[in-house]
């Protein structure tokens, strides 16, 4: 062999990968299809069978109905729909989620006496969403032994010494899980929110849910009335002074005119319509003082109150006030959440509370530019007030009247401008009255809470199903595909020999045994190839030995070394059917049994004589080592009893001519030898055959052994003539390049396969 040439073992490659060789590797391993999707369908049944089903009960809440706005006498609607922008919802959707709402829905439907309202820490906790702590606690109680029972009564007095804590602490326990089964969620485009709560009852669920929406109404119609109360209170006695002021400032004007002799003026000289006109002024400047004292009393009150001018108009109305409180609601509302997740001092809600600590001096500071400027108005308008009276005192006085005249009109213009300021304040206090007695409400309930009919979870099971099943073949496939690349087999003929670029000289088929009065396993295999030559059968040992012809080999004697990487693949069947079938095409066919441990041939025959092992040791002669079988014409050499070891006689000179003189005799010579991964008797003889023949087991050929029986060869893989693979089924000859044409009636190869 020159250096150039190539050997199988160099041809070894991996093989292109197409559709059918991936489905057809997949079908290999139809037993993964057959278990794991029905186990992830019985997974699912049992997860679905585990968890509790949940029920969910909505409402639809109505916060701001534009139609439905009533009107006061002035003709001003309360509320508008600017009033209700993103920050004014989400601020609502965070009153409905507030702890303290939720504390008191907890405390009247007495929440912590219900099972699903209980958390328990450790490992009960996920045991209890999932409906089996009741299982593992009471088998727990039933594994403990008694005098466990001490630590419980221990924590049972700890707790009666101290019930409240014990009632506060399962009160907090039950709003939080509240807050946990409760959602708020806006419908896009409308004023209205879906308030849904989801528990295991559908009963709870429906009395939850309308509970919490009942909380939020009282909760906004409190707010108002308080609103509205305090409003009124300021109001009342800003009324009950003016008042006073106003019959003080009358009896005086009264007191003077009686004293004086005074009498009201009117419209005269010129001096005097001055007079008229700078009273007039007058009074406007004292009731525009007395507005802007009001408000500057009222802003100072709410600034000492909170400190942000809340419920004053001129607070309301700045944009950068609005701007802080949004600001201030939405830090307020991370740093709760922040402080339930990370504890109060986690570096995250200190930096929350130190921003919002920024956001107050900020509203503390825009309050007092607030307040400065309504004290420049104030005093703006207490300067015009003084200028006007200056001009009214140097008018009078050049005129010559008294100062009791002065006076006189001083208590007038007083008197006035406190009674228009009485009626202002008059009419804005019947005004919140009103409101006050027509209980108006912005938000009401437009659907109520209803009873679940059908669970929220779990829903559309079928898809569930459907996934799992899904999912279940995908393992299948993927744990196929692993298969295949970890421990690859050899699916067909065409795989091989892309593998291993070795051709495969044919397949023997698989098929019926034939009844028991038709003969042993010698007629059903060997005499049936020499007995019926035009069975299907026969033509499968005839292709084969036909290949071996035509691998390259000249005419004359042939050595065939059938072998095969692992025990049972057949090679010793297959070398008996070449010895047949050779017999039985009148070639002089000699079967050599150089198998010394198994004896597989020898026993076929059933000779027990002198063999192949007493001719290398010297024995025996050629003739008496030989025996002819009469039923199929072939010479058969027996294996003999070896008393050396096997590989040593085997791989000894002697052998080698034992082989040179036989192939003088014989025109067909077939070694049946072990196999080439359990012994190294293969390898000695593959150096004395003319052509080796593999034996491949189709049902489960690996490809790591196949590589490693190439490996082994080594140099002798070039005596490689083809693959046979044996134990091949009528549906499977196609692939192994054998159609059904021969096959209707094949029978079975029997004896060691």
């Amino acid at each position: 062999m020159s250096p150039a040439a190539s050997t199988p073992e160099d041809k070894i490659e991996d093989a292109p990968v197409d559709l059918r060789t991936v489905l057809g590797r997949l079908a290999r391993r139809w037993k993964l299809f057959a278990a794991i999707p029905p186990l992830c369908l019985v997974a699912t049944f049992a997860i679905f069978r585990s968890i509790p089903v949940a029920y969910q009960s909505e409402v639809q809440l109505l916060i701001f109905d534009p139609q439905g706005q009533m009107e006061v006498a002035n003709g001003q609607p309360q509320e508008s729909a600017r009033d209700f922008d993103t920050a004014t919802i989400n601020t609502e959707i965070q009153v409905i989620k507030s702890t303290a709402l939720l504390r008191r829905v907890a405390q009247e439907l007495r929440l912590d006496e219900y099972p699903e309202f209980e958390r328990r820490g450790g490992v009960n906790g996920p045991l209890d969403r999932l409906g089996l702590s009741r299982i593992v606690n009471g088998l727990q109680r039933l594994v403990e032994p008694p005098n466990a029972a001490e630590p419980h009564s221990t924590a049972h007095l700890k707790t009666a010494r101290n019930p409240a804590k014990a009632a506060a602490e399962r009160i907090d326990t039950a709003t939080k899980i509240l807050g946990e089964r409760l959602r708020v969620d806006p419908v896009p485009f409308s004023y209205v929110f879906v308030v849904s709560v989801t528990l295991h009852s559908p009963e709870l669920a429906q009395l939850v849910a309308a509970k919490v929406v009942d909380e939020y109404l009282v909760d906004q119609r409190e707010a108002r009335q308080s609103a509205l109360q305090q409003t009124a209170l300021w109001l009342k006695a800003r009324l009950s002074d003016l008042k006073s002021r106003v019959v003080e400032s009358e009896t005086a004007m009264e007191k003077l005119k009686a004293q004086s002799g005074l009498s009201d003026t009117g419209k005269g000289s010129v001096n005097e319509q001055q007079i008229t006109d700078l009273n007039a002024q007058l009074m406007v400047a004292r009731a525009e003082v007395a507005e802007k004292r009001a408000q500057l009393q009222q802003a100072q009150q709410a600034s000492a109150s909170n400190g942000a001018l809340e419920g004053v108009a001129e607070g309301v109305s700045s944009p950068l006030m609005s701007q802080l409180r949004l600001q201030e609601s939405e830090l307020e509302r991370r740093a709760a959440m922040l402080q339930s997740k990370l504890g109060e001092r986690h570096a995250e809600v200190l930096a929350a509370d130190a921003q919002l600590a920024g956001i107050n001096k900020a509203m503390r500071d825009e309050a007092g530019h607030i307040l400065a400027d309504l004290q420049n108005g104030f005093d703006i308008a207490e300067r015009r007030e003084q200028s006007l009276e200056t001009s009214l005192q140097r008018l009078t006085a050049a005129q010559g009247e008294s100062g009791d005249y002065v006076k006189l009109q001083q208590l007038h213009r007083v008197a006035e401008a406190d009674s228009k300021l009485y009626e202002t304040y008059l009419s804005k206090y019947n005004e919140i009255n009103t409101r006050a007695s027509l209980q108006i409400v912005g938000a009401r309930i437009i659907s109520p809470a209803g009873l679940p009919a059908a669970p929220s979870f779990p829903r559309h099971i079928l898809l569930f199903y459907l996934g799992a099943g899904g999912l279940g073949l995908v393992i299948a496939a993927m744990t196929a595909l692993l298969a295949e690349y970890f421990w690859p087999t050899v699916a067909s003929g065409v795989d091989a020999e892309q593998m291993f670029g070795v051709p495969v000289l044919g397949a023997l088929p698989v098929a019926p045994q034939r009844g028991p009065g038709r003969g042993n396993e010698r007629e059903n295999m060997v005499q049936t190839v020499v007995r019926t030559p035009l069975s299907p059968f026969s033509e499968a040992v005839r292709t084969i030995r036909v290949g071996l012809r035509l691998s390259g080999w000249h005419d004359g004697p042939m050595v065939i070394l059938v072998t095969s990487c692992l025990p049972g693949e057949g090679k010793s069947a297959l070398a008996m059917l070449l010895a047949a079938s050779a017999a039985g095409a009148h070639q002089r066919s000699l079967l050599v049994d150089c198998d010394l441990r198994g004896r597989t041939v020898s026993q076929y025959f059933g000779e027990h004589g002198p063999g192949l092992a007493e001719l290398l040791a010297g024995s025996a002669d050629l003739a008496g080592a030989t025996i002819r079988d009469a039923a199929t014409g072939c010479f058969v050499m027996p294996a003999g009893i070896s008393r050396d070891g096997p590989g040593d006689l085997l791989s000894s000179s002697r052998m080698g001519e034992i082989i040179s003189r036989v192939k003088s005799d014989f025109d067909y010579v077939v070694l049946d030898s072990p196999p080439l991964l359990s012994v190294v008797d293969a390898l000695a003889l593959a150096m004395i055959a003319d052509k080796i023949l593999l034996t491949i087991d189709s049902t489960h050929a690996r490809y790591d052994d196949i590589t490693e029986a190439f490996r082994l060869l080594g140099p002798q893989t070039a005596r490689v003539a083809g693959m046979v693979f044996n134990k091949v089924s009528r549906r499977q000859l196609g692939r192994y390049r054998y159609g059904g044409y021969y096959y209707g009636e094949a029978v079975a190869a029997g004896g060691e396969r």
